[in-house]
C-alpha cells in the first residue's frame, strides 16, 4: 500500500460467492451483495464498522477499505468473518477494486485480505498462528494463495504446509505475472482442496489441490 497524508488508497469489494466444488459445485454456501451496510443482519460478525461505496461491479454497493496514512491505519470497514458448513473443498469468487494511485507496501506478507479458517480452532481465533487458514490477497501485485498450519507442530501428523521458518509456516502460490495494475474491476476466484490421510502409513497423502484465476484466466 501507498501510505500518503495526501492521497486517499482505498480497496473495494463488490459480489463474492462462497461454494463447494466439482460435483457439488452448485451447493452455495452463503453469497454477499455488499449492496448496504446490513452485514450483521447477514450472519456477518466481529465488525464495527461499515461503508458501501458506490460505483460497484454490480448492484448499487460495494464494502470500502481506505488507508489514508500510515498512522491511522485502515479506515471506512473494519475487518468481517461469516461462518459456514464446514466442507473439504472450497471454491471463492469475488470482484476487487484498487483506487488510482493505489501502491504497495513493499513486505513481503502485505496486505492480508481474506481467509479461510479450519473449524479446529473457535470462531474467533485469530488467521496468524492456526490449525489452518488459507490465504487469498494481491501482494505486490500479484494473486498470492496461500496455507499455514502452525498449530500442527505437536499434531500426530505434524505439519503440511511447510517448515517453521522464523515463528511461521506457510506454502505459497503467486501468479507468474503482475495482476493488479490498475482502477478497474477484476473477478479473483480461488478454490482449495483438503490433502486426505494416509491412515496405514500414518501420514498426509499430497493431494491437496489450490487453484485460482484472475478474470477468468
Amino acid at each position: 500500500m501507498l501510505w500518503s497524508t495526501r492521497i486517499i488508497i482505498a480497496l473495494s469489494l463488490g459480489a463474492a460467492s462462497v461454494a463447494m466444488a466439482d460435483d457439488d459445485r452448485g451447493a452455495v454456501l452463503f453469497q454477499e451483495s455488499f449492496d448496504n451496510a446490513d452485514l450483521a443482519k447477514r450472519g456477518w460478525y466481529d465488525l464495527n464498522a461499515v461503508r458501501i461505496a458506490g460505483g460497484a461491479h454490480a448492484g448499487p454497493g460495494c464494502i470500502e477499505y481506505e488507508w489514508a496514512s500510515a498512522e491511522a491505519g485502515v479506515q471506512g470497514s473494519s475487518p468481517a468473518r461469516r461462518l459456514f458448513p464446514p466442507t473439504d473443498r472450497v471454491y471463492l469468487r469475488y470482484y476487487l477494486k484498487l483506487s488510482d494511485g493505489w501502491g504497495w507496501s513493499g513486505r513481503s506478507y502485505h496486505p492480508h485480505l481474506t481467509h479461510f479458517l479450519t473449524t479446529e480452532n473457535g470462531k474467533w481465533h485469530g488467521p496468524a498462528a492456526s490449525h489452518l487458514t488459507l490465504y487469498i490477497e494481491p501482494v505486490a501485485g500479484k494473486l498470492r494463495l496461500a496455507a499455514q498450519d502452525i498449530q500442527n507442530k505437536d499434531q500426530p501428523h505434524g505439519l503440511t504446509q511447510g517448515p517453521i521458518r522464523g515463528g511461521y509456516n506457510g506454502r505459497f502460490y503467486d501468479s507468474k505475472d503482475v495482476l493488479f495494475r490498475d482502477d478497474q474491476w477484476h473477478c479473483v476466484e480461488a478454490y482449495f482442496q483438503l490433502n486426505t490421510l494416509d491412515r496405514d502409513r500414518d501420514r498426509p497423502n499430497a493431494d491437496g489441490v489450490v487453484r485460482g484465476w484472475f478474470d477468468g484466466k
